[in-house]
């Protein structure tokens, strides 16, 4: 019986991960490949990967290729709209456009804005236009996420973000950190046994249900119970290090989300309404970037800009209109703070109080602080570093005041010199305009 590489998303395959696909041909003979891919939507060239090892892997091994021309998801002007765009990248590996296979035409609005505060625009064309289903809001930054979040919050509309959180890994989220525990205090094999995995799942459960980071940390586990009938403990540590805490966020029916583009790939909506601001669009990157976000959407694509990016595509049955309105900054901005926003040394004694906290919880903000009350005291808990601190003066001449916030997210953290690991907590702070 002859073995089979199969690669998935292969447009995305970084100098290592070629290497590697080399050395496994190399040595076995017999072994068929077969690689999946798009190069339309390489879309992480700034972590290193290319299509080009894609395409060397067809010019290096005499692979035959197969063009699957046929786009099941998306109404047709939709594609339309989505392989007119695309068409102008350099050194294209597809020689045919795309085919919707429905026969639907769909509906493509786009909207072009002389305003730079796009949030609050698109927003209301959520508003009048969800009607349910899947929705979703795509932008280029976390920091437009988590505004056009804060808008639908206000205006009434349930808003589910996908945020990036490139920022910490998986393994050290404090609800993973706690599951490894419970199984490795009782751990006597190799194996996870299923007794010991129900009852640390059950004490994981028991221990961080008003956590806002719990229902994630069930779908990775449940995910994991999917693809590993027996569950070996090394198996377990290489699956979460390998993960990404947004690659477990599940789909709740009826929603709005709002997610980065990076964040989309991979997934669909029946709506997407995409947000550009000052994107132009100048290279191939950008343009598979936006190629991607289009491609999201099933039945309808709303997408407003303030430039000229898709003024000459002007295809039967698209809508562009134009917006003059000046939009004023939103009212309230939120903020999910990173390890630069906030002084990690502070955090070095706090473990114990720490983890009393759970994701979610409500903290209080205090000049450059931000406190915690347990029994009667106040504890500060997080202190700002003197970066963010300067970025929080800078929205005060703005009229913008750091008014509440919660924790986000509780990680463990060791610095260079540490003998030990300390909890740290990456707030998520609301500011008001006055």
């Amino acid at each position: 019986m002859k073995s089979v590489l199969v690669i998935d998303e292969a447009q995305d395959m970084d100098e290592n991960e070629f290497a590697l696909i080399q050395a496994l041909i190399q040595a076995n003979d017999d072994m068929r490949v077969i690689a999946v891919g798009d190069d339309d939507q390489n879309i992480y060239e700034f972590r290193g990967s290319n299509s080009k090892y894609l395409r060397a892997l067809m010019e290096d091994y005499g692979a035959v290729k197969y063009e699957m021309e046929e786009n099941f998801r998306s109404k047709s002007r939709i594609v339309a709209l989505s392989n007119a765009f695309i068409a102008s990248l350099d050194d294209r590996m597809k020689s045919s456009p795309i085919q919707a296979v429905q026969n639907e035409s769909g509906r493509v609005e786009i909207t072009k804005h002389t305003s730079d505060c796009m949030e609050e625009a698109v927003a209301n064309r959520v508003a009048k236009t969800y009607q349910g289903g899947k929705a979703c809001v795509l932008t280029s930054t976390n920091y437009e996420a988590l505004q056009v979040q804060a808008i639908l919050t206000h205006k009434g509309i349930r808003a589910k973000l996908i945020q990036s959180n490139d920022g910490f890994k998986l393994y050290n989220l404090a609800e993973v950190r706690f599951f490894l525990k419970r199984i490795d205090t009782n751990l006597r094999s190799p194996v996870i046994d299923d007794a010991l995995w129900s009852t640390a799942k059950k004490q994981l459960i028991e221990a961080y249900a008003e956590s806002s980071c719990l229902r994630n940390c069930l779908n990775m586990i449940t995910e994991f119970e999917s693809i590993n009938q027996i569950k070996f403990r090394t198996d377990l540590d290489e699956f979460i290090k390998e993960s990404n805490y947004e690659d477990f966020y599940t789909d709740e029916g009826e929603a709005v989300y709002v997610s980065t583009i990076h964040k989309s790939k991979g997934r669909e909506f029946d709506t997407v309404y995409l947000l550009l601001k000052n994107v132009f669009a100048s290279n191939d990157e950008e343009k598979r970037k936006l190629y991607v976000a289009m491609t999201r959407a099933k039945d309808s694509l709303y997408i407003h800009c303030n430039t000229s990016i898709f003024g000459p595509y002007l295809i039967d049955g698209i809508i562009q209109t134009k917006d003059p309105t000046e939009y004023k900054e939103p009212g309230e901005i939120t903020l999910q703070l990173t390890h630069k926003d906030v002084v990690l040394n502070f955090f070095k004694d706090k473990k114990e109080i720490i983890f009393k906290l759970r994701s979610g919880g409500k903290l209080s903000v205090s000049d450059h602080f931000l406190t915690v009350e347990i029994s009667g005291r106040t504890l500060r808990v997080v202190k700002f570093s003197k970066a963010f601190v300067e970025k929080l003066d800078s929205l005060r001449e703005k009229g913008y005041e750091a008014m509440s916030a919660r924790v986000g997210y509780i990680i463990a953290w060791q610095g260079e010199e540490d003998v030990e690991e300390s909890a740290i907590i990456l707030p998520i702070l609301g500011l008001y305009r006055s």
